[in-house]
């Protein structure tokens, strides 16, 4: 069901929240309350994608430094300017990797049960370094399965979402003329390359090496308090998200099923 009042409440919210002309707390308050009273399940759909990318609402800010941020920002608001509706599929890729990592639990467990779960937590042991080594190894894999799962679904429609295809916006960009898509303009600033500079530089770089160090030092340790959880978050599935357009006749199909739920 599409309410264009509420589309247009919604693209000026985002448009505003882009500009900075609503705050941070005003804005996710306007949109909650919009969600919870619209029945256009595409506003509710569009808004869970973008909020895939400004997760927190004090993240907008930081859309103008973000070019593939403001393009996301965009083709939602493409979308809530068109008439068009979408549904939404979540598609999951099981692997190896999971028979892997459940293997590497149940080390995890016997080392603890032999050893004590003192001392697999606390101290760094030899089987740390071979698990934190394992680990490493199932976040490439696990890496290389999201992107073998968008290639099977097409890469373009990954770069074209919350549009199902490159040629779905690209049809949608031609029928919806009072959208005017907004440049993305970074603010270049000048900078004043003086002795001062090059010292600050140097100074700014020694202490962000010794920070990342301390910060690596503090990863190895703490890894080995949650290793169990590391292990059982790398043994979960790839997912993707996929929206795409529906036709008339699915989108009074989607709205049944809204009703249902």
């Amino acid at each position: 069901m599409i309410s264009r009042e509420n589309r247009d409440e919604m693209i000026g919210l985002i448009d505003g929240g882009l500009d900075g002309r609503i705050k941070p707390d005003a804005l996710g308050e306007r949109v909650e309350w919009l969600l919870e009273n619209t029945e256009d399940q595409s506003i509710k759909l569009s808004y869970e994608y973008l909020s895939g990318w400004f997760e927190e609402w004090e993240d907008w800010g930081d859309v103008e430094s973000d070019q593939y941020g403001w393009d996301v920002a965009q083709r939602v608001l493409l979308l809530l300017h068109s008439n068009e509706e979408i549904a939404c599929r979540t598609f999951w890729r099981w692997s190896w990797r999971q028979v892997m990592g459940i293997g590497l639990l149940v080390v995890w467990c016997v080392w603890a049960y032999r050893y004590g779960l003192s001392y697999a937590m606390f101290e760094m042991g030899w089987m740390h370094v071979v698990l934190s080594a394992a680990l490493s190894g199932m976040w490439s894999w696990e890496y290389r399965e999201e992107l073998a799962l968008w290639g099977g679904l097409g890469y373009r429609s990954r770069e074209c979402q919350p549009f199902g295809s490159l040629g779905e916006m690209r049809r949608v960009r031609r029928e919806v003329t009072a959208f005017k898509k907004q440049r993305y303009c970074a603010e270049d600033v000048p900078i004043r390359r003086g002795l001062s500079f090059w010292m600050m530089r140097y100074l700014g770089y020694s202490l962000v090496l010794l920070l990342l160090v301390a910060i690596v030092l503090g990863v190895i340790w703490w890894s080995s308090v949650v290793m169990p959880a590391l292990l059982l978050i790398t043994v979960m599935p790839v997912r993707a998200k996929i929206y795409r357009l529906i036709s008339g006749e699915d989108a009074a199909m989607s709205d049944e099923c809204a009703e249902m739920k």
